[in-house]
Order: C-alpha cells, then sequence, then structure tokens
C-alpha cells in the first residue's frame, strides 16, 4: 500500500469514512465474537481479530474498502486445528493453534513478496463453491443446538443433523425465546426490504433484544424456573464469557508441537483456506468498488501476512477480506482504507471501554446469527448456480459437499478436485496437460496464441503473460485460444478477469474463440471443441 496516497485519502475520505466506519464496527461486533465462540476460542481473540484487521491490515494491504476481520468460513478450519493441536484440551489447543498462525502469518507475507497472490484465482471454484457451502452446512449443525440451549452428544455434522430432532424436547425455554427472537429479527430485515431499514445493522439490534431478554429473565445471574412441570436452569452459562481485563485477553502462543506433521498439516491448511478466501473476497469486492478500483493481491498477501502474526503473537483468530461486512462497507459511503481502520479503532475502544456489557449477550443470539451465515453460504442458489454452469460443475460441488460433511474438510477438497480431473480426462484432457500451458506469442505486441487445453492448474500462466501485455501498456491484445480444445470453468472464470482488469487498465481484449462452444448458457461454463 502506498503511505503517500494513504495519507491523501485521509485529507479526502477521513469525514465520509469514519461514519462508514462506525456502522461496519456496529455489525462486526456481534459477529466477531460469535465466530470467535463457534471457532472454539475465547470470545476477546474474535475482537481481537477485528481490530488487528482494522489497524494493521487496512495500513499494510493492497485493498480499498474491504474489511477485514474474523469469518465464518474459517470456523470450521479453526475448530479442526484447536482439537487436533490440543488433544482435548481446548486452551491448549488454542495456544498452539496461535503458533500456527504466526507460521501462517510468515507464508502469507513471502507468498505477497514473491508476487504469487494470483495463484489464488486458479483453484476450482465449484470446489470453492463447495467447500464453503458445506462450512455453511457444518456451522449450522453445531449452531442448533446452542440456538435451543442443549448439549448434543454427537461430533460429525451429519450425526448432529440426525441426533438433532429427538433432542428438540430438551430445549431450555428461555434461551430458545432468546435465539428466536434474534433468528426472527434477522429474517424480518432479510426479507423486508424499506430504505431505512437497510442501513439498521440487524445483527447488533438481534444481540441487544437478547441482552433486553436477558436482564428480564435474570439470566446473568443463577436462576432456575418452572415450565409445565419440569424445572429448568438458566444462568450465565448460557452468556458470553470475557475476561475480566485486557490483561487476561491477551494469551501467547505454545511452539510444543512444532516439530510434528500434525502441526505443519494444520498450519497449511489455515493458511490455504484463509489466503485463498482473503483473494476471492477481495476480487468480489473490487466488482462493487464505486470507483472500479483494483486490489493489488500480493500487497493484500503482505497485509494479511503481517496481521495474522501479530495476532497469533497476542491470542487472536486468523482474519480475511470478509465481503458482507466489505459490502455494508460499501452501502455506508466507504470510499478508502480509512473505513476499515476506523471500524478496528471503534471495536478496540468498545474493547477497553464497555467490556461488561459483553458479558451480558447470550450465545443463542450468537447462534441465531451464525445460522443465518450459514444458510447464506450454503443457500439453494448456490446448487442452481452450479447446475447452471454446467451438470459437471454440480457434480464436483455434491461431492465436496458430500466427503467433507462425512468425513472431513481435507478430504472433500481432494475428492472435489479429483472428480473434477477424472471428468475432464473423460472429456479428452490428458493428464500432461495440466501441468504445462501451450502459450506462444509476443509481450509487446500483446497477441498471444494458445493450442493446448486451458485448466485450473495451468491458467495462471494464460493470465500472467496476459497481464505482462496489460501492464506494459498495451491497449490493444489478441488471445488465439482457438486450437484450446477445452477451457475449464475456473479458466473461464479468469478469463473473465483478465477483461475485467484490461477495461480497468484503459485497453480492450479480441478473444478468437474458433470452435469452442458453451456447454451451457453460463458466462463462464465450460467451452469444448465441437468438431
Amino acid at each position: 500500500m502506498e503511505f503517500r496516497r494513504i495519507q491523501k485519502d485521509w485529507r479526502q475520505y477521513a469525514k465520509t469514512d469514519v461514519l462508514s466506519g462506525f456502522v461496519v464496527f456496529l455489525i462486526a461486533l456481534p459477529l466477531c465474537v460469535g465466530i470467535s465462540v463457534a471457532s472454539g476460542a475465547p470470545p476477546t481473540a474474535g475482537l481481537l481479530a477485528g481490530i488487528i484487521g482494522g489497524v494493521i491490515a487496512s495500513m499494510f494491504g493492497g485493498s480499498y474498502v474491504t474489511i477485514n476481520g474474523p469469518a465464518a468460513g474459517l470456523i470450521v478450519i479453526i475448530i479442526d486445528s484447536i482439537d487436533g493441536l490440543g488433544q482435548g484440551d481446548g486452551m491448549l489447543g488454542f495456544k498452539r493453534t496461535l503458533a500456527a498462525m504466526i507460521f501462517v502469518g510468515v507464508f502469507q507475507f513471502f507468498t505477497g513478496v514473491f508476487r504469487k497472490g494470483f495463484l489464488g484465482k486458479i483453484f476450482p471454484s465449484s470446489v470453492v463453491h463447495g467447500m464453503m457451502a458445506s462450512i455453511g452446512l457444518i456451522i449450522i449443525s453445531k449452531q442448533l443446538f446452542v440456538l435451543i440451549g442443549a448439549n448434543p452428544i454427537s461430533k460429525a455434522p451429519w450425526e448432529l443433523y440426525l441426533e438433532f430432532p429427538s433432542r428438540i424436547v430438551d430445549l431450555n425455554p428461555e434461551i430458545f425465546l432468546i435465539g428466536l427472537v434474534a433468528l426472527a429479527i434477522l429474517l424480518f430485515f432479510q426479507f423486508v426490504k424499506l430504505p431505512y431499514l437497510s442501513k439498521i445493522p440487524a445483527p447488533l439490534l438481534a444481540v441487544i433484544a437478547g441482552i433486553m431478554l436477558v436482564e428480564y429473565f435474570n439470566i446473568n445471574v443463577s436462576s432456575k424456573y418452572n415450565l409445565f412441570g419440569k424445572e429448568y436452569t438458566a444462568d450465565s452459562h448460557y452468556l458470553v464469557q470475557i475476561p475480566s481485563s485486557m490483561k487476561e485477553a491477551i494469551i501467547f502462543p505454545d511452539f510444543s508441537m512444532v516439530g510434528t506433521l500434525v502441526f505443519w498439516f494444520h498450519t497449511l491448511m489455515i493458511f490455504f483456506i484463509a489466503s485463498l478466501e482473503s483473494l476471492l473476497s477481495a476480487s468480489a469486492v473490487d466488482k462493487i468498488d464505486p470507483l472500479r478500483r483494483s486490489t493489488d493481491m500480493d500487497q493484500e498477501l503482505i497485509g494479511k501476512g503481517l496481521a495474522n502474526a501479530l495476532l497469533g503473537f497476542i491470542g487472536g483468530i486468523p482474519i480475511i477480506a470478509e465481503i458482507v461486512r466489505s459490502k455494508a462497507n460499501i452501502e455506508n459511503g466507504a470510499k478508502s482504507v480509512w473505513s476499515n481502520f476506523f471500524h478496528g479503532s471503534f471495536l478496540l475502544l468498545f474493547l477497553l471501554l464497555f467490556p461488561e456489557l459483553l458479558k451480558l449477550i447470550p450465545m443463542s443470539s450468537l447462534a441465531a446469527i451464525l445460522i443465518l451465515i450459514g444458510f447464506r453460504l450454503a443457500a439453494p442458489k448456490e446448487f442452481i448456480h452450479r447446475y447452471k454452469t454446467g451438470k459437471e460443475q454440480l457434480i464436483v460441488f455434491l461431492t465436496t459437499i458430500f466427503f467433507t460433511i462425512f468425513i472431513d474438510l481435507l478430504v472433500g477438497i481432494l475428492a472435489g478436485v479429483t472428480v473434477k480431473m477424472i471428468i475432464q480426462m473423460i472429456s479428452g484432457v490428458k493428464w500432461r496437460d495440466y501441468w504445462k500451458l501451450k502459450i506462444t506469442g509476443d509481450e509487446k505486441k500483446g497477441i498471444w496464441k494458445i493450442s493446448s487445453p486451458i485448466l485450473f492448474l495451468n491458467s495462471f500462466k494464460m493470465y500472467d503473460n496476459v497481464q505482462k501485455s496489460i501492464d506494459a501498456g498495451n491497449k490493444f491484445i489478441v488471445l488465439d485460444v482457438a486450437d484450446a480444445n477445452y477451457i475449464d470453468h475456473t479458466s473461464m472464470e479468469i478469463i473473465d478477469s483478465i477483461k475485467e482488469d484490461a477495461m480497468k487498465a484503459g485497453a480492450k481484449i479480441n478473444f478468437k474463440w474458433g470452435n469452442l462452444k458453451a456447454i451451457s448458457e453460463a458466462e463462464t461454463a465450460v467451452k469444448r471443441n465441437v468438431t
């Protein structure tokens, strides 16, 4: 990030960005706490992530209006890390996860320094969306029990779904009512589209309603009540547990497992998922940036790396570029990184000045927020969209979900990628095609010809070469893919990204498709040679 530009943005946009930053702070506050608790980490770990994501990552990143912070997409990864590294001890697992985060930050930093940020674009999108849908389903499976105030026996997501119907009779009425009110508020704001309502942060309103009910039911003190002849307990166990001082909120990493394979497995998983989600979210935010600016993906990873390494040292959970909060940021007039900075600053002030309020937040209200987030990740429209891009994309998408839910996330990702490659080989793609792209051309003239299949594993060469022509100042670029024979869905998305990059640079790209035809009406559908 250019600090001269940041200074210029301060003079130009600080007054408007402080307001958007405050609105995002109101949205982020319950989400930071909820995501952290759902991840098996202390609530303050999420607040520290929001603070560092706003104050540090914004200043050293490569984006403009994205909001950095903890995200639901990382919940499953952090839970797995804490469980895998803690061996039954949650706090020890968290401390060892903090050590892993330091290395994650270092890896992200050097990935950006060596300008490899574009590699995030080449991962199969159907696998990515399948992964996110799986995470949504896993979040819902766990938070349903929190919503009703019951403790599940099962551990696996599919077992939790099977167990839930029989456990409804064990719900705690007061706790469930609080969660139900929060869910009703969130759904009201979701479906009732009125201009003045769009400015109100629904998650915060849901939490405030929950706090009011906590006070009404006296849940902040140990209390028992009877309903329909049955006795229930509603006490602080159902509320967020916050340390009494900032000193207690700071947790230091444990490096005792650095020499083990399981440590590096979880480190690489966090690095992979956090980096991929950040790059994808930053790309999505670029498309809705009112000033049509492009994120420097390499610098973005540098900023995330510095922030995540610092969070590992002080006890925070990992951050990514978060698209929902970023969208709210833009809708409230954000123009520069200062909105992100202010959002983090307001979180810090709240944690320092009003920590006691956090202790009144009911877990069931946070569960309602997370259930809705989970539903968005696994919404029916995601399944429909995959189908519209081609049946093979739907197969890859469903395969990823199936193996993630029934085994784990890593197996789901590997299964999705494997099925994608099998489908492509059935379509005529050779094993050697994945590792080599036959591309010839002239960077200065901006003329490129590709004469081999363009696939998710080799498409970065196409992106890199065309990008060099754009950076060289070419205003007219030719990309001849007539002899490619096969272009997969991920590569078509990269081509779509190339078009946008060229347009922002004032260049025009002429594509020569030859006999390549799309297998569906979707713009990024697979293209095959029909001759």
